[in-house]
């Protein structure tokens, strides 16, 4: 092999490993509706989990819900990576096979049943065992969209084992703050933020 078709190869595949990067890690907005006040950018569903890959660059789960047609649709759901998710409080049990889940997920442009995590209540698997409900949440001094979301993280309980969250001094950055709620407060929160945040339409 000349220098020359070395040069090449070893050319042709730098520029494919870069492509399987990007194409492994990209951007929200090529793939999803990354807009909450699109309509597509805030679909609510409900289901149950029949899948969990919990893997990096994206964790991903799968998700059993009923179609208007009484049929069952599997909805893909993609997340951030699991290094990620575990930084914001996620383990292993966090979202198990069976649980039910409610989502709000940004639509994929491509596909009907696939989205992006926004927000995720995972519901207690009986009345003694508290929900955990994850919020996106954006601080930012300019604009009011997180008020509501940052009320209810002040008044309600943080997921155990996860650090308490310091909204001032982690102004600016994206993260999903994990809440524990049994029953009783699960309800009051239903009520109090019902229209504010979109998970309790």
């Amino acid at each position: 092999m000349t220098t020359r078709s070395f040069l090449s190869c070893a050319l042709a595949g730098m520029l494919l490993a870069a492509s399987s990067q990007l194409t492994a890690h990209h951007s929200d907005s090529v793939y999803f509706v990354d807009d909450r006040g699109d309509p597509r950018g805030a679909v609510k569903i409900e289901g149950t989990v029949s899948q969990v890959r919990l893997i990096n660059p994206h964790a991903e789960f799968f998700v059993d819900v009923m179609n208007e047609d009484g049929e069952v649709d599997r909805w893909a759901i993609e997340s951030d990576s699991w290094n990620q998710l575990r930084s914001f409080g996620w383990n292993e049990a966090t979202i198990e096979v069976g649980d039910r889940i409610e989502v709000i997920v940004s639509m994929s442009r491509f596909h009907n049943t696939a989205g992006r995590l926004r927000d995720i209540l995972v519901h207690g698997s009986g009345p003694d065992e508290s929900s955990q409900l994850f919020l996106e949440f954006i601080p930012s001094s300019e604009s009011g969209q997180w008020e509501s979301v940052l009320e209810l993280v002040q008044d309600a309980p943080q997921c155990e084992g996860t650090v308490p969250y310091d909204h001032l001094g982690e102004r600016g950055e994206e993260i999903l703050v994990c809440l524990a709620l049994d029953e009783q407060t699960l309800e009051t929160a239903r009520e109090e933020f019902a229209n504010r945040i979109r998970i309790f339409n």
